[in-house]
């Protein structure tokens, strides 16, 4: 679950936000695009958040990244 988390918001998020800045790279919609950057921002203290969470993880308990279960959630 973590780990989907992390890619929903490091990956899928982002590619949505491509749309609204490219737009306002083309003079259209600039509103639009300062509200992508502050949800923007808003998902890189998740994408942080995750991350800590991850790697705390990790330190505690490291059979959980050694063994079959992380490659079982690495496929998910």
């Amino acid at each position: 679950m973590l780990m989907a988390n992390y890619i929903l918001e490091g990956v899928y998020f982002y590619s949505g936000f491509m749309f609204f800045y490219n737009l306002a790279r083309m003079g259209k919609m600039p509103g639009s695009a300062q509200e992508i950057r502050y949800i923007n921002r808003d998902e890189n203290t998740h994408l942080w958040l995750f991350r800590s969470i991850i790697l705390e993880l990790q330190k505690e308990e490291p059979q959980l990244f050694y063994g079959g279960t992380w490659r079982c959630c690495a496929r998910c």
